[in-house]
């Protein structure tokens, strides 16, 4: 799992350790390198978080407002989500 300035990473501390943290990716490229695998084992329920994820990572402007985050432990992934802001503004009243 790649780790730097450009992820925010929010921890949960047990007696000082780091135990999970909350990585926000700042691009779905950066996010499947870490979740492609975890997702692909249950392809049929994690179908929208991946299109959505190669559909951004080939430009398609619609997924372009997604935020991807990803639970980790030990740097293994755990939960996978994303956040897309605009399509709540989509919906009819």
């Amino acid at each position: 799992m790649k780790t730097g300035s450009n992820f925010l990473v929010k921890s949960g501390r047990t007696n000082g350790n780091v135990t999970m943290q909350v990585i926000e990716y700042p691009t779905a490229a950066e996010f499947l390198d870490t979740t492609h695998t975890m997702l692909l084992e249950n392809e049929a329920a994690n179908e929208l978080i991946l299109s959505y994820a190669v559909s951004q990572t080939n430009g398609v402007e619609n997924t372009m407002s997604t935020t991807f985050y990803c639970v980790v432990d030990n740097d293994t992934p755990l939960l996978a989500t994303m956040y897309t802001p605009d399509i709540w503004h989509q919906l009819p009243a």
